[in-house]
């Protein structure tokens, strides 16, 4: 009978293979050979898919509660780290992945450079991997108004500032960033679309680019004079395991950051307050070049400028031994770079740490994480949007029958936007749910006196919350 089952199960495995081919596709995967062997120099590229398998993942299970208006954008992202089970951890993962992500593409970068792992007909490969690059960047910068907390709201605000300094078309530039002349509701909008449709595509598709470029031309191997001379090894299982190890080291590191330090959640944005505008770290470096330099030179021109002079190393550097004491200009200019863009970053980090007013926003926004979730900040100037906060457990008991859990009717009448109506006020909701007949409004509905006066209340409280 074994021997029976066993050899259905080999037979079906063989019809789904041959209809699907997912078997040889993986073995394929990992048939590719590596100059001189593994080492852990060349996981990067592996630990980087992980983690944007990872911000995909997590950035999916945000989108279950997060809804994008300028009325309940803040009070989902409160709900989902203060109230769902295990939401701070998601939040905290796609977080910190963020920064993940741009560590890791970084260090692959450098690790290319160092190796000049752009020649050798890799010109299309590195292209890949900057436009992959300015994706990365571009995906830290839309889903930095998301949260629309303090930090958020200032922060774009900034941004905008430096898109209207653009000559001559810096007006028009910024309305089409900000969807008109201040941060609002056509901003957010336009990032969430950015920052979860628009990216994500184009990312998929220079991703799977990068990864048919690597496949045609194959791993370039240690930094030798010419890399046809090395023995070629088999990619599985030695640099496989190093692959999977590092993605897994990368994941719990997540996980212990989210768990150690939660994501910081600030105040709702509030335009009337004073507040100082602080960018993530990997845009700290730009901020203090601005505090020398026009916004424009500093915060276009500059950035782009070394956009594209990476992109054009493959034309720069075209010498063919790709030896380190061969190539001491580019790698030279290299780390040039990245020690400017580190010192900067540094200092920036040392400047905040030491500004009180800035460490006073720290401290308000840690202080807002601890404090309780509170349903009714989600107002009552919905526009008729659902409301996210759940209703109190004895509405979900008595009046869920017949009310739904957003306040539509299903047997009873709609409760949306009865507080608008007169002499609705919470006090006259709670003695409704006492003498239904009492305000007209109670036919067929019954009597919860029963109730505590602490569950009418709170059920009272919650009906008021409703939009209309």
């Amino acid at each position: 009978m074994a021997g029976a089952g066993s050899g259905r199960i080999a037979r079906i495995a063989e019809a789904a293979e041959e209809r699907t081919g997912i078997a040889a596709a993986l073995r394929h995967s990992v048939s590719h050979t590596i100059p001189g062997g593994s080492r852990w120099v060349y996981v990067f590229g592996s630990a980087l898919a992980a983690t944007l398998l990872l911000q995909t993942v997590s950035g999916i299970l945000l989108g279950f509660y997060y809804v994008p208006s300028v009325d309940h954008a803040h009070t989902t992202v409160a709900y989902i780290q203060k109230e769902v089970a295990l939401g701070w951890l998601v939040r905290g993962v796609h977080h910190y992945g963020a920064s993940a992500v741009i560590v890791i593409l970084l260090l692959h970068l450098a690790r290319t450079v160092l190796w000049g792992a752009y020649r050798e007909r890799r010109e299309a490969l590195w292209l890949a991997g900057i436009t992959l690059l300015v994706l990365v960047m571009g995906f830290g910068f839309t889903g930095y108004l998301l949260p629309w907390d303090q930090k958020a709201y200032f922060g774009t605000q900034v941004a905008g500032g430096i898109a209207a300094s653009v000559p001559f078309a810096g007006t028009t530039q910024m309305q089409l960033l900000l969807g008109g002349k201040e941060v609002g509701q056509a901003t957010l909008s336009r990032f969430f679309a950015l920052h979860v449709f628009v990216l994500p595509l184009v990312t998929a598709f220079v991703l799977a680019l990068h990864i048919r470029f690597f496949r045609r031309v194959g791993a370039a191997g240690a930094a030798v004079e010419k890399s046809e001379r090395l023995k070629r090894r088999p990619y599985f299982p030695a640099q496989f395991t190093r692959d999977v190890f590092a993605s897994i080291l990368v994941v719990a590191v997540l996980v212990a950051l989210s768990a150690y330090s939660p994501a910081v959640l600030g105040p709702k944005a509030d335009p009337g307050a004073e507040f100082v505008p602080r960018p993530e770290w990997y845009f700290l470096w730009i901020f203090e070049i601005l505090k020398v330099v026009p916004a424009f030179w500093g915060a276009v021109v500059l950035p782009g400028a070394i956009v594209l002079g990476l992109a054009m190393l493959p034309w720069l550097d075209r010498g063919p031994d790709r030896r380190f004491r061969k190539r001491l200009v580019p790698i030279g200019a290299f780390g040039l770079l990245a020690a400017v863009v580190v010192t900067l970053t540094a200092a920036g980090l040392i400047a905040d740490s030491r500004d009180p007013k800035i460490q006073a926003q720290h401290a308000e926004a840690r202080a807002y994480l601890d404090e309780p979730f509170e349903p009714d900040e989600i107002g009552r100037k919905s526009g008729g949007a659902i409301v996210i906060g759940p209703p109190p457990a004895a509405f979900t008991a008595n009046c869920a029958g017949c009310h739904s859990a957003t306040g539509e009717g299903q047997i009873g009448p709609s409760l949306r936007g009865i507080s608008a109506r007169p002499s609705r006020t919470v006090d006259d909701i709670a003695k409704l749910l006492v003498s239904p007949g009492a305000f007209g409004l109670g036919e067929g509905m019954p009597s919860f006196e029963k109730l505590e006066e602490e569950e009418r209340r709170a059920i009272a409280e919650w009906v008021a919350s409703l939009p209309e």
